[in-house]
């Protein structure tokens, strides 16, 4: 995996980056300047040998990345909002602890007051009404994925993905393992997601709930299908 660090060249950032490079992914360090990023990243390179490590601006940084950590400029970095596998690489390499895990149901729902959707395929709009066949063909293909993950452990899924890394690898089954409930068996909406997607962007986008902006809006069910 390739994880652009932020405000990389900092003692919080570099830290990170290390135990990233360590582990066997590919770090861009970023930063303003880039001449600064590029120090950075070969100070890395000499501690960590046979590391991928390059620096660049952050900008820069973070569009070539698959996952973006931005290490802030306190005494240490506050939070992180991360995906899975890698907020469990995070909990077992003891560099983070869980504060809240949305990939479980229930804390999900008294948090936040119900599901919400994870994920979404995104278009626009002219190209479902000038191109829907093509919009369906995407829609079947990812349905079709769900439907092989509903059907297959953890183990086969992982041997599917064929990681590179062994702690890839590790982290991947224990998490698939432990949370495969997150894949819906079908990619249909629900009720309930739609209106906690509603929720949360009315209190952290104040202008949304203003406009009276409903996620709704920008829904096209025709194909995923929708569930109460």
């Amino acid at each position: 995996m390739t994880i652009a660090v932020l405000g990389g060249t900092g003692p919080e950032g570099l830290g990170i980056a290390a135990r990233l490079l360590a582990a066997g992914d590919d770090v861009i360090i970023g930063s303003r300047v880039a001449e600064r990023a590029a120090a950075a990243a070969a100070t890395l390179a000499a501690e960590v040998p046979g590391s991928r490590v390059h620096g660049a601006r952050n900008p820069e940084a973070a569009s070539a990345a698959e996952l973006v950590i931005v290490a802030v400029a306190t005494v240490g970095v506050d939070a992180v909002v991360a995906d899975e596998p890698f907020a469990t690489r995070l909990a077992r390499q003891k560099v983070a602890f869980v504060l809240a895990d949305y990939h479980e149901l229930e804390t999900t729902r008294r948090l936040l007051g119900g599901l919400f959707l994870n994920g979404m395929l995104g278009t626009r709009t002219d190209m479902v009404a000038e191109r829907p066949e093509v919009v369906g063909k995407v829609v079947r293909t990812v349905k079709r994925a769900l439907a092989w993950i509903d059907k297959h452990d953890a183990g086969q899924m992982v041997e599917a993905l064929a990681p590179v890394q062994p702690e890839e690898r590790a982290t991947l089954l224990e998490v698939l393992r432990r949370r495969k409930n997150i894949y819906a068996p079908d990619g249909r909406f629900s009720d309930e997601q739609l209106d906690t997607v509603d929720r949360f962007l009315h209190v952290t986008e104040p202008a949304t709930k203003v406009l009276s902006f409903s996620v709704r809006s920008c829904v096209e069910a025709r194909w995923a299908g929708s569930m109460p």
